[in-house]
């Protein structure tokens, strides 16, 4: 077996061009493997399964959501929205937006907002994700002591942080093809 034999000159041009792939593949790993690694062992996995991130932009779902942490979310698959998800829909008055938001009613609840509280089919609704003393306005739906009939395949959501929130209050009822995923972990800048 004869084995090919590289001139001098050549020697230089494969150390050149293996190096270069080398730092081509450091950078991809730097660049676009970093939000990979940082969230979990599975992360390839996971997004084919439909996971996705997603920044949180705003103040409306403070304390528990923060301006610039970024989280997982995961797709509604085999399990329908809850009470009490945060969930990221698409903005029914401009489909460009996306807003993250909390489920308080369900499809054929009756919802109404009296005194400052949420009341779900005439009870009042234990929300311990708010802040203390927060103080829940009513806005356009439903009207302060009136109580309104959520249709079937929509959702009520409102933010955590409630006087600075744009939700269903003046958006109205949330149908269900615009709830595209469950805020599920957060994996940067979770102070």
């Amino acid at each position: 077996m004869r084995l090919l034999k590289l001139e001098k000159g050549f020697a230089p041009l494969i150390l050149v061009f293996f190096g270069a792939l080398l730092i081509i593949g450091l950078l991809f790993l730097a660049v676009i493997g970093r939000s990979i690694l940082v969230t979990s062992p599975t992360a390839l996995q996971d997004y084919a399964h439909g996971y996705r991130p997603f920044k949180i932009t705003g103040h409306s779902m403070d304390p528990n959501f923060k301006d610039g942490q970024d989280w997982l979310s995961a797709p509604y698959i085999s399990t329908q929205p809850q009470r009490g998800d945060a969930v990221i829909f698409i903005n029914p008055q401009n489909q460009a937006q996306k807003f993250d938001k909390r489920i308080i009613g369900l499809p054929g609840d009756k919802v109404m907002v009296k005194g400052g509280l949420v009341y779900i089919n005439d009870q009042r609704l234990e929300e311990p994700y708010l802040a203390p003393n927060t103080v829940t306005q009513a806005g356009n739906l439903p009207a302060e002591g009136q109580a309104v009939t959520i249709p079937s395949n929509n959702y009520y959501l409102l933010g955590d942080n409630r006087p600075f929130s744009s939700d269903s209050r003046n958006l109205g009822f949330i149908p269900r093809q615009s709830i595209l995923y469950k805020l599920v972990y957060c994996y940067l800048n979770c102070h």
